[in-house]
C-alpha cells in the first residue's frame, strides 16, 4: 500500500507539512499525537501547549478537530509559528514519521495516565520539558535515535521479500490454501 494513501483524508495539505519539515534539521522535530481515544480537557491542552512552547524544540502536534479551546490554540499557534505545526484532525502519520526531520515521537500513554483530573497534574512542565529534551538533545537523544533507526531498519527488512515477516505470512497463506479447500 502506498504510504500517501493510508488512512483517512489528511487535514493538512501535503505540501504544507512537507515544506515545514524540509525546513528543519534531521532528527530535530518531536511528533506528538495522543490518538483518537484520548479525551483531553482545556486544562490539559493548555498545559501541554505551555510545555511545548517552553521547550523551544520544533514539534508537530496532532489534535482532534473537536479539541478545545480553539482560541487558546490559535494564540499558541501564532506564538510558536516556525517552531511548531499544529494539525487539527487526521494526520498522515506514516509520511510524517518517515521524514528525516522527525527525531522523536510522543504518543503520551504514560503521561496521559498520570493526569488526575482537569485541574490536577502529576506531570509538571519540567517533566515534559525533560522528556522533550531527552528525545531531541544530547548524547542520550542520539542513542535513542540510533536504536530507533536500527529498529526501523529491522522492521523494514522483516516485511521485504525474503524477510521473516514476509516469509512467515507466505507460509501461513500456503498452509491455509492447502488445508482449507
Amino acid at each position: 500500500m502506498i504510504k500517501a494513501n493510508r488512512g483517512n483524508a489528511a487535514s493538512i495539505n501535503r505540501q504544507e507539512y512537507l515544506r515545514w519539515l524540509d525546513s528543519k534539521k534531521p532528527n530535530s522535530v518531536l511528533y506528538i499525537c495522543f490518538g483518537s481515544l484520548f479525551r483531553s480537557s482545556a486544562a490539559q491542552i493548555n498545559e501541554i501547549a505551555k510545555d511545548l512552547e517552553a521547550s523551544g524544540q520544533d514539534f508537530i502536534w496532532v489534535l482532534k478537530k473537536e479539541e478545545k479551546p480553539f482560541w487558546l490554540l490559535e494564540e499558541f499557534e501564532e506564538r510558536v509559528k516556525g517552531k511548531g505545526l499544529i494539525i487539527r484532525g487526521w494526520a498522515p502519520q506514516v509520511l510524517i514519521l518517515d521524514h528525516e526531520a522527525v527525531g522523536g515521537v510522543d504518543v503520551g500513554a504514560k503521561e496521559r495516565s498520570r493526569w488526575v483530573d482537569d485541574t490536577k497534574f502529576s506531570v509538571t512542565k519540567e517533566d515534559i520539558g525533560r522528556a522533550v529534551t531527552r528525545l531531541l538533545v544530547g548524547k542520550e537523544a542520539e542513542e535513542i535515535k540510533r536504536r530507533a533507526r536500527a529498529m526501523k531498519d529491522m522492521a523494514r527488512k522483516a516485511v521485504e521479500e525474503g524477510g521473516s515477516y514476509y516469509s512467515d505470512l507466505n507460509a501461513l497463506l500456503e498452509e491455509l490454501r492447502l488445508n482449507c479447500p
